[in-house]
């Protein structure tokens, strides 16, 4: 795990200036090592040339390299979490429909995506409306959460999309009380969950962007079809049937 996000999140953050390059430079050009570095900071996929330079800095991991204090904090404000009624974007009943949208993976598309309660028809007064979706934000403010132990406990709730499921929260607050108390082994195990479909997300996002430069590059390359594998892979490991 440790070595998947970092190297995923760093050829990430280069592979797509790499191939803008391709696009941008003609191939009989020579390309510094000025003009890389000019197309790398400029159009890094995780962060900005006045980010820190950390990548994961700028990425949600969910709280990937936390201390065991900041596990131990999000661990006690899950304890806390008797069930879904607890946020207020859930106090009421169970709605009867429960709507086709899912929060999408953060690597594809859903770090840019909005809660479906702030999507267009979304009306609450209806009794057909889906639920809404749980938002780190609402979740940090009922129980003055932050930082890493924030991040930790919404990937606890979510996974590795950006917003939690009411159905999805409720199987797993009802597991971490399996047995009548706490149980705080079963709610880290959620995290490693959230956090190993996180990394092979966005390893599958960079994955094919790689296959796709390759293909420009060099289209008749034998490890193009081996790397696709892979990503097929990958793909149906963390649920992304629905990419072509």
């Amino acid at each position: 795990m440790v070595c998947l996000f970092a190297i995923t999140a760093a050829a990430a953050a280069s592979l797509i200036p790499l191939s803008a390059s391709f696009a941008l430079v003609p191939k009989n050009e020579v390309r510094s090592l000025r003009q890389i570095q000019t197309l790398r900071t400029s159009s890094s996929l995780f962060g900005t040339s006045e980010s820190s330079g950390n990548i994961l800095d700028s990425t949600f991991t969910g709280g990937y390299g936390a201390s065991e204090e900041e596990e131990s904090e999000a661990a006690s404000i899950a304890a806390k979490i008797k069930s879904v009624n607890d946020f207020p974007v859930w106090i009421k009943a169970p709605r009867a429909r429960k709507g086709s949208q899912r929060p999408r993976h953060r690597a594809w598309g859903g770090e840019g995506e909005s809660p479906v309660q702030e999507k267009a028809g979304f009306d609450d007064t209806l009794e057909a409306s889906p639920e809404k979706w749980l938002t780190q934000e609402d979740m940090n403010k009922k129980f003055r959460i932050e930082g890493v132990a924030s991040d930790v406990l919404f990937c606890a709730l979510a996974g590795s999309g950006k917003y939690a499921e009411r159905d999805s929260c409720e199987s797993k607050i009802a597991k971490w009380r399996m047995s009548g108390k706490f149980d705080e082994t079963a709610f880290m195990a959620d995290v490693k969950k959230g956090r190993t479909d996180l990394a092979v997300g966005y390893a599958t996002f960079v994955g094919l962007n790689l296959f796709a430069v390759l293909n420009i590059a060099l289209p008749t390359n034998p490890v193009a079809s081996y790397l696709y594998s892979v990503i097929e892979i990958l793909r149906q490991k963390v649920g992304l049937e629905y990419l072509v």
